[in-house]
């Protein structure tokens, strides 16, 4: 009985440092978001509650609000659809080759295992409108597309990059 104690002692002073930085970190700030987005405030006066004008107001009256969440919804869609679509494709593919298998695999499994800030990096030269692709296609004399630029290529591009990374 007395081990039981000492272990659950010791599994009490192993998470509590963990379990003070989650309080610190993400819940006191997630309860002070979800209080300020039911007050009047703006950061000058003290908040005063007004329940769930906001929301309201938002979902309502805002038309800004209704396409940023049919271009939400549209992204969701198309990204878990064409993730889905590759990964089975992909899957299906990799079980049936013989030969260079493990090679198609670390090939495959290789963005998983690059940071997301050097990937973000390297899609950025890529799409980069004087280096990456535009620079190859300059020195066939191609004026490439501004990839990032142009707003339909904006919304569709991100969309096929994060379908291929992840």
């Amino acid at each position: 009985m007395n081990k039981l104690l000492r272990d659950k002692k010791a599994i009490c002073i192993f998470v509590l440092p963990a379990l003070i930085i989650f309080t610190l970190v993400l819940f006191i700030p997630i309860c002070q978001s979800i209080y300020f987005s039911l007050c009047d405030y703006d950061a000058l006066s003290a908040p005063k509650f007004i329940g769930f004008d906001n929301y309201v107001k938002i979902f309502t009256k805002d038309d800004v609000m209704k396409i940023a969440i049919k271009n939400s919804l549209f992204f969701m869609i198309y990204s878990v659809v064409t993730q889905l679509v590759l990964g089975l494709i992909l899957a299906g593919l990799l079980t049936n080759i013989k030969k260079g298998r493990n090679l198609f695999k670390n090939i495959i499994y290789l963005p998983c295992v690059l940071s997301s800030a050097a990937l973000g990096l390297l899609w950025m030269f890529i799409f980069s409108t004087k280096l990456g692709i535009n620079q190859v296609l300059a020195q066939w004399g191609i004026e490439g597309p501004l990839w990032l630029g142009d707003l339909r290529g904006f919304i569709v591009l991100p969309m096929k990059v994060i379908a291929f990374v992840a």
